[in-house]
């Protein structure tokens, strides 16, 4: 699945994890946009990918290490039937694309964003990743940066979000990749750490399962099925 379509189902989820943690509007829509950024950030494994070029080389240097860090769990972790595939790609859709990940990701920066320096620039990235993973042609890498920064300020200094919600988010957003990934012909390792038919690293996918091309059909009905449900349950949630 493509970036733009990960933020996309990033942005429903977002709402519910706003309403349910925070309650206001502020707070879904916070939540939308955060988890729309937090939807990209499994692919931070990928040097091509959004999130690892949101930020130019700090994100591709980040990627370097993950990238790194998944070989290295994977085979760690690999069982003797794991290590027999030669197909397997033990640095893409490893462990970053795991439930425990993703739920690491939303504990460790839910503690971070408890100082709030470090709150500022979780969000400020995280909306760098949003609006590049949405707004794909939309300016470049610095006014995208300076166009977070505001938005970032007007969020800091106006309603700036609890950390849980901004644990949560990311969680929301990361799972939501799962998901979506999980769609595709490739599938994701949603069982890691547990073993299945003798295997640590299965990919499990969906039997009906959709190409990896933006401008399929199907990522477009989904893209557009996620963004216009979105406010639509924000609406609800304040009814």
């Amino acid at each position: 699945m493509m970036g733009r379509t990960h933020a996309a189902t990033g942005l429903p989820l977002g709402v519910a994890v706003g309403a349910a943690v925070d309650g206001t509007l502020p707070g879904m829509v916070i939540g939308a946009w955060l988890c729309a950024g937090a939807a990209l950030l499994p692919d931070i494994d990928t040097p091509v990918s959004t999130a690892a070029t949101a930020l130019g080389p700090l994100t591709r240097r980040v990627s370097v290490g993950v990238r790194a860090c998944s070989a290295a769990v994977w085979w760690a972790t690999a069982t003797k039937r794991d290590t027999e595939d030669e197909r397997a790609d033990r640095e893409h859709r490893a462990l970053t694309h795991t439930v425990p990940a993703a739920a690491a990701a939303g504990m460790l920066t839910a503690a971070a964003t408890v100082w709030a320096p470090t709150a500022w620039l979780i969000v400020w990235a995280l909306t760098v990743i949003a609006l590049r993973g949405v707004l794909t042609e939309a300016g470049g890498r610095w006014s995208t940066a300076t166009s977070a920064a505001g938005l970032t300020i007007v969020v800091m200094v106006l309603a700036p979000p609890h950390p849980v919600l901004v644990g949560a988010a990311v969680s929301a957003g990361a799972s939501a990749h799962l998901a979506g990934d999980a769609l595709t012909r490739q599938g994701v390792p949603l069982t890691w750490p547990l073993t299945h038919r003798g295997r640590r690293w299965w990919m499990w996918r969906s039997p009906l399962t959709i190409g990896t091309d933006e401008n399929s059909r199907a990522e477009r009905a989904l893209r557009c099925a996620c963004t216009i449900f979105a406010p639509f349950l924000g609406a609800w949630e304040m009814m």
